[in-house]
């Protein structure tokens, strides 16, 4: 057993691959929704315990001389959740609470990766239009505390429940008001003030090309292992909502306590999680992840302290606006045909069809927001 952790990692890397991690939804949507998702993780852990487990527990020489580290703890995950859904679906909120929190606290506090979010990245947020008034910047900022009552369920929104949705790009909110006319949403650009540290709710694509950039193998391995033992959380925080029209929603049991959990994290300010109406493979190098930052703190009205305090933002403008401060628009630019550069970020939208991001709606009213000035909110 080599303890070279070169030789280590290019053991267990060809082990590391889409295959282990597309666990497709099952076949029948009607399933009873704990028999659905229990499936789901089983899928998974039978697919590691057959494979990459072996590469990865029995090649690494753990201090104590297990061979199931690893194992043990996707294991542990995978029934916390379990037992969590059960407890929900039996009425029993409380226990369901205290399950999902322990079994973070015991399976990922020491074994994830938080994201660390340097000073300085430009996020952005979405809102439809209102044709009476324009928005200033406190209207594209979390629902004030006042107005709890118009906060619905989401997958990561607990109803009465305020935090600040933000997106990486302008075509992640886009998506996210379900494509909504472009030129009746109006956008406004955040950055973060301080360092902000997110749960990373990761598609495998973007791990393996972070894997892959990554240079240290110790590191490399150290990420392989986090990502494998929170796999489960993950699978857990993006099953497929079948019933568009309910009430209740069982696939966002997870995500919402998740959401909880963070809120009363004095180390983690929120959750970064993909689209579930987007095809990440019609992108290239275009970021187009969520976040949800939870209150902190409560108030009978106004806003989040520890939120101002965290992130800044611009005046809100859409594109409309742009057009009358600076008409006309540049045409789009489209790749018809032939090369163009491999690292260029693009986008098809329209099947068939790829466009230069800088060059579509989404990257004009990036850039124009990005020039202007920001500010904390009063």
């Amino acid at each position: 057993m080599s303890h070279d952790p070169q030789v280590l990692y290019e053991q267990i890397a060809p082990h590391i691959n889409a295959a282990l991690f597309d666990i497709p939804p099952p076949n029948a949507p009607s399933m009873y929704f704990p028999d659905r998702l229990n499936e789901r993780l089983d899928n998974w852990f039978n697919r590691y315990q057959s494979g990459a487990c072996q590469a990865i527990d029995a090649a690494i020489p753990f201090a104590n001389g297990r061979t199931d580290v690893t194992l043990t703890k996707c294991r542990a995950m995978i029934d916390g959740i379990k037992s969590t859904v059960a407890n929900y679906f039996m009425g029993d909120i409380l226990e369901a609470t205290q399950t999902f929190y322990q079994t973070m606290d015991d399976g990922f506090k020491d074994w994830a990766k938080l994201l660390n979010i340097p000073v300085g990245q430009v996020f952005f947020r979405a809102r439809i239009s209102d044709s009476e008034k324009h928005y200033e910047r406190k209207d594209l900022f979390h629902l004030p505390f006042e107005l709890r009552h118009l906060v619905a369920t989401n997958r990561y929104s607990v109803p009465g429940f305020p935090a600040l949705y933000l997106g990486d790009s302008a075509y992640v909110c886009w998506e996210e008001y379900d494509r909504h006319r472009l030129r009746d949403l109006t956008f406004a650009a955040f950055e973060n003030k301080r360092d902000v540290s997110v749960i990373d709710i990761n598609l495998f694509k973007e791990f393996n090309s972070e894997l892959s950039t990554a240079t240290n193998p110790l590191y490399k391995i150290m990420d392989i292992m986090r990502y494998v033992c929170t796999y489960p959380l993950i699978l857990a925080c993006t099953c497929l909502v079948f019933e568009q029209k309910g009430s209740f929603k069982p696939e966002y049991i997870v995500p919402q306590l998740l959401l909880q959990y963070v809120s009363q994290q004095s180390n983690v300010d929120g959750v970064k999680f993909p689209s579930s109406r987007i095809n990440y493979g019609s992108l290239q190098n275009v970021k187009a992840y969520n976040y949800v930052f939870p209150v902190k703190t409560n108030a009978q009205k106004g806003y989040c302290n520890c939120l101002k305090n965290v992130f800044d933002l611009t005046q809100p403008t859409s594109l409309e606006l742009e057009e009358v401060i600076n008409n006309p628009m540049h045409l789009h630019g489209f790749i018809v045909g032939g090369d163009y550069p491999s690292d260029e970020p693009s986008i098809e939208v329209v099947r068939g069809v790829k466009s230069f991001y800088r060059d579509t709606s989404f990257g004009k009213i990036e850039g124009i927001l990005k020039r202007r000035s920001f500010a904390a909110l009063d």
